[in-house]
């Protein structure tokens, strides 16, 4: 099933989080700009979709720690917290 980026948005901010201040989202903004830049060089790009999604958790101000337990929980991972409120959709994305 293919991610839809806008639905994952819509159960983003249903979710009870504390949105980074605007100060944290910019030090996040460059943390994850500095990972994507690293990931190139090693010869790993995100496809469009995952570059959208990651784009959107970052525009939402979503801290580090809960973006990657709604990753995990989009993909249905062992490890994610299965009590956080989001569709998992799979790997097919």
């Amino acid at each position: 099933m293919p991610l839809d980026v806008e639905a994952v948005r819509a159960e983003v901010r249903a979710l009870d989080y504390v949105r980074g201040t605007p100060v944290e989202a910019a030090d996040w903004h460059r943390a994850d700009a500095d990972a994507r830049h690293n990931n190139v060089i090693e010869g790993l790009e995100y496809s469009p979709v995952e570059e959208a999604l990651f784009d959107m958790l970052r525009d939402e101000a979503v801290p580090p720690d809960l973006a990657t337990q709604i990753v995990l929980k989009l993909m249905d991972h062992p490890d994610a917290d299965r009590s956080l409120a989001i569709t998992p959709v799979g790997t097919g994305w």
